[in-house]
């Protein structure tokens, strides 16, 4: 039987029955092809090549029916036999060439368009296709001259002036891409196209609100291309038009159901608005269609980190880390969750990793600076975001996390200053407001920080933290709208992660007890303290043997050994206690005299520690002189007498105090302990203090605390810190004030009966009370919820710290 019977019999189903020749065969499958029937194309360019395998054009029509219907691999393989078959046909290359493309097979690509060039040097198709190849080979130089040689072939084909623009943003040749766009808006005004990538370009310099307007005019021309819904999504959360670009998002990926990059683009959006079970269920989409998407693994680690779940967490790290062994961030990923899981001393090891990969790239330098910001290193952190906002674009999100670091290194002016660069570019962005408004609020700036929040309302009507700021602004009424709106955004708690879950109903509590409910707020404040505690990990009995190995390391006569050795100046006062046990109002009162510059909660003497330590006879002079010159940093006048650092914590350190600045002042700040720790308990601190989100750990910790203080005293000469109680200091203001001064060194001035008047940041959880003039309202204020208290107050009993 001949090969041309064997196909007119192989054809007989698809013609009803009647014998064709491969010919016939051969246009009805390409007619059916044009028609729009790929099934029956399809199936009569198989039986077609069942008969002859490698029958030509049949196997370059199959490939892009394939290719057209999405099946790019199976469309690989018959792009290769059709090369194969007429390897001097240019077209068969570059098909083939566009086919290896879409499967990531870049390289290969752009080797099949150099074979099409061979044959036909001036191929526009071939210079026009191997541009973008080279493109997402982050090749961006000849993709510019490939793009540029094809319009020069076809003036006229704007396929190719798009290619050229958009090989020249990555190169920073923003303006020449521009004109482009100008230059092809008249070319081709209905060409959506060209307004998506107009819109990227625009949002790559900044240019939101004209991104927005060129993105909303790509999906009007055509309100089915994925990649303008996309970029239009990504100048709407640039501009924190949250709602309208997850709606962009999505309908990005009901054109293209496969979009990986909208679906991932999706995701990190959820991420940043700490949705996290959103941004896992859109980061497992974009991993569903393409698997080895490490940019969605590496969100997928995040939000699974946010949610507690560490040890998957862990496995999508390590897969990335596998995918990409030599990109830094993913390693970074893993530094995150080895924290998180406190595994310190292997998070040290795979920092080192990643930082020997990328030592200067922005990815890994703003991961850094997260890392070195949960490790207390602030000042470190923000040299790290510096150097990334040098090495690349200042995007919103990462100009609120530089935001965030400056006002946690107290200077909060520079902190507005960057926050104000985000608001610049755009104005209703909602992150910036609620930022803004939070540090009007620390300098004593409340009407202006009012304003600003309310500014963002419009944008944020939905965010948690509009109205966990709200709270500090206005007292809720049972009939008030936004306690209707907070009640719906509790209603859809489970659709946030775990610290956005406990930011809610910390909100909530604030709320009910603003209307006098306060069983309810009680009800809410727990649920906020036990989702705190579900993603923390606290080993008692580390933090105690912690405790105990301080107490070791100092004794009466080894304290006595280091005198006359340290730093002698008296510039430090340091005021130090448990947290909300009154330091904030302590360095209120002495901050006002005219002769004190206020600190806050310096992370100064842990810097000294880690740099010049541990303390020896030999290095305390030294020691005591690095800490006297990092707080003089921070006093611009240089004319202050005294400046205080009112790290809560440093009561761990009392006696290295007393041995590297002998003539330091040390206030140690007490309260009644179920007002401290009630008040410890209702507090969403931004760090640290693990033990507050528990009613038994809290007693443990304070009992820790306690026996810490007694042993100074017990160790030091008398006189070595003063200790002042809360109660008594609001109770008896003028009389403790003076004696504040007093102690300090310092003559008395009437200003210090003022201190809510004073202007500069205040930076802890007690900025909205410092503000206000001295009341007396938390005294026993533990009482309204002492039946729920009752564990914390066994324990404190049993130590006979309580009645």
């Amino acid at each position: 039987m001949s090969a041309a019977e064997t196909s007119s019999k192989a054809e007989d189903q698809t013609t009803g029955g009647q014998e064709v020749t491969l010919e016939e065969a051969s246009k009805l499958a390409q007619a059916h092809h044009r028609s729009g029937n790929l099934t029956i194309a399809e199936r009569t360019y198989k039986d077609i090549l069942r008969a002859v395998p490698d029958h030509f054009p049949t196997v370059y029509h199959l490939a892009s029916l394939l290719f057209q219907r999405g099946n790019a691999e199976e469309a690989m393989k018959y792009g290769k036999i059709s090369v194969e078959v007429e390897p001097e046909v240019p077209g068969c290359w570059v098909n083939y060439g566009v086919i290896l493309s879409v499967n990531d097979k870049n390289e290969e690509a752009i080797e099949a368009f150099d074979e099409a060039l061979a044959i036909e040097p001036e191929l526009y198709e071939a210079w026009a296709s191997k541009s973008y190849a080279l493109y997402l080979m982050e090749r961006y130089e000849e993709a510019e001259e490939a793009a540029a040689q094809a319009t020069v072939i076809n003036e006229e084909n704007p396929d190719a002036y798009i290619n050229l623009g958009i090989s020249l943003v990555p190169q920073e040749k923003y303006q020449e891409a521009l004109d482009v766009w100008e230059q092809l808006a008249e070319m081709a005004p209905d060409n959506s196209k060209v307004f998506a990538n107009w819109s990227n370009t625009l949002r790559t310099i900044g240019e939101l609100d004209d991104a927005k307007e060129k993105g909303e005019k790509a999906v009007e021309l055509d309100d089915t291309n994925a990649e303008a819904w996309n970029n239009l999504a990504n100048a709407l959360r640039d501009l924190g038009e949250f709602d309208e670009a997850f709606k962009a998002y999505k309908k990005a990926t009901d054109c293209k159901p496969d979009y990986y990059t909208a679906h991932a683009n999706l995701a990190m959006t959820y991420l940043e608005q700490e949705r996290y079970p959103e941004a896992i269920t859109a980061a497992r989409y974009a991993l569903s269609f393409k698997e080895d998407h490490t940019e969605a693994l590496s969100i997928l680690c995040v939000g699974l980190r946010g949610m507690g779940r560490l040890d998957d967490a862990y496995q999508a790290a390590d897969k990335a880390i596998r995918l990409e062994p030599e990109e830094a961030i993913h390693y970074l990923d893993m530094v995150d969750v080895l924290l998180a899981m406190d595994s310190y001393d292997e998070a040290d090891a795979v920092m080192q990793q990643a930082l020997a990969l990328e030592p200067e790239s922005m990815r890994s330098l703003v991961k850094l600076a997260e890392i070195r910001q949960n490790l207390d290193m602030i000042d470190e952190a923000i040299e790290a975001l510096d150097q990334a906002t040098d090495l690349g674009d200042e995007t919103p999100h990462l100009l609120a996390q530089k935001a965030r670091l400056y006002e946690q290194a107290n200077q909060v002016d520079k902190a507005i200053e960057i926050v104000e660069k985000i608001l610049a570019h755009a104005p209703k962005n909602p992150t910036a407001l609620i930022l803004k408004a939070e540090m009007l609020l620390t300098i004593n700036r409340k009407d202006e920080a009012y304003e600003v929040l309310e500014s963002a309302r419009e944008t944020a009507s939905t965010s948690p933290a509009f109205y966990a700021s709200l709270t500090s602004f206005k007292k809720f009424t049972e009939d008030d709208p936004d306690f209707a709106a907070i009640k719906s955004i509790a209603d859809k708690v489970d659709d946030f992660g775990l610290d956005a879950q406990a930011n809610i109903h910390f909100t909530m509590f604030d709320v009910y007890q603003h209307i006098k409910d306060y069983d309810k707020a009680f009800e809410h404040l727990k649920k906020a303290n036990d989702l705190k505690l579900e993603s923390k990990y606290y080993d008692k009995d580390l933090v105690w043997k912690g405790f105990t190995a301080r107490k070791n390391a100092f004794s009466a006569d080894m304290v006595k050994s280091f005198e006359g050795l340290g730093c002698q100046s008296d510039l430090p006062v340091f005021i130090c206690g448990m947290p909300r046990s009154g330091t904030t109002l302590t360095e209120q009162i002495i901050s006002s005299h005219p002769d004190v510059f206020g600190a806050g909660e310096l992370y100064d003497l842990n810097t000294v520690v880690r740099t010049k330590g541990p303390l020896k006879h030999e290095n305390a002079n030294m020691m005591g002189e690095a800490y006297v010159d990092l707080i003089k940093k921070r006093d611009d006048t240089g004319q202050a007498k005294r400046i205080t650092d009112k790290m809560p914590g440093n009561y761990n350190s009392i006696a290295l105090l007393k041995c590297i600045l002998p003539n330091a002042k040390i206030i140690v700040c007490r309260r009644n302990p179920m007002d401290n720790l009630l008040s410890c308990y209702k507090q969403n601190f931004a760090v640290g203090h693990i033990w507050s989100y528990d009613l038994e750990l809290m007693a443990e910790q304070y009992i820790a605390y306690n026996d810490m203080v007694n042993y100074w005293r017990e160790i030091l000469p008398e006189g070595s810190f003063l200790e002042v109680n809360y109660e008594d200091t609001v109770n008896n203001f003028e009389e403790n004030a003076r004696k504040l001064i007093d102690y300090v060194g310092l003559e008395w001035d009437d200003a210090c009966l003022e201190p809510h008047k004073q202007k500069r940041a205040v930076l802890t959880a007690s900025k909205n009370q410092v503000i206000k003039p001295i009341y007396k309202t938390s005294v026993e204020a533990w009482r309204r919820y002492e039946e729920q208290l009752q564990p914390t107050y066994d324990r404190l009993k049993e130590a006979g710290l309580v009645d």
